[in-house]
C-alpha cells in the first residue's frame, strides 16, 4: 500500500510541475534597450507613429538624421545585433513648444497573446510654465528582440496605449 502512494504521489508532482511550465497565457517579460532620445527629430506625422529599421545601415542613416540636428558631425550609430533585435523608432509627432519628450520607463516589457507592450513616458510642459516657441518633434529609438510577439503596443505610464502596431521586416 505504501509503495502505490509512493508512486501516485511522484507522478502527481511530475504533473504538476510539468503543468506548472506550459502556461500559454503567462505574460513573459523581456529586455528593451533606448539607444536616442531627442526633441527634434526631423519630420513626422504631425501624430504619434512607428518606423520600423531593419538593419544596421539604415540605422545609421537614421541616426545620423536625429543625431545632426545639432551637431554637425553626429553621433554614431550603436552596433545592433540585427539577426536577434529590432529596432523601433517612434515619434510623439509635432509639438507647439519645448518641453515634451519620450524616454523609456525600464527595460522590461511583457509579452502576451503575441503582443510585446514597452512603456513610455509621455512628458509635456506643465500647466502655466514658460517654454520656449519652437516646434519640437520629439522621438526615441529602441532596440527590442525580435522573437516572440507579432505585435508591439506603446503605452503611457498611465495606461493608456499610444500606438499598436504589427511588427516590421
Amino acid at each position: 500500500m505504501q509503495l502505490i502512494t509512493l508512486i501516485i504521489s511522484a507522478v502527481l508532482t511530475v504533473l504538476l510541475f510539468a503543468c506548472g511550465g506550459s502556461d500559454a497565457k503567462k505574460p513573459s517579460a523581456v529586455v528593451v534597450t533606448q539607444i536616442y532620445s531627442g526633441f527634434h527629430c526631423g519630420s513626422s506625422p504631425g501624430h504619434a507613429s512607428v518606423e520600423w529599421i531593419a538593419d544596421q545601415m539604415l540605422l545609421e542613416g537614421a541616426f545620423s538624421k536625429l543625431s545632426k540636428q545639432f551637431s554637425a558631425t553626429g553621433t554614431a550609430a550603436p552596433k545592433v545585433d540585427f539577426s536577434s533585435q529590432r529596432v523601433v523608432l517612434v515619434y510623439m509627432g509635432q509639438r507647439p513648444t519645448a518641453g515634451y519628450g519620450l524616454h523609456l520607463v525600464n527595460d522590461k516589457f511583457r509579452t502576451y497573446k503575441q503582443t510585446a507592450e514597452v512603456t513610455l513616458e509621455w512628458t509635456k510642459p506643465g500647466k502655466g510654465m514658460m517654454t520656449a516657441q519652437v516646434i519640437t518633434n520629439p522621438c526615441v529609438v529602441l532596440a527590442i528582440p525580435k522573437n516572440g510577439y507579432e505585435r508591439l503596443q506603446i503605452v503611457d505610464t498611465g495606461g493608456e496605449v499610444r500606438l499598436r502596431v504589427e511588427v516590421g521586416e
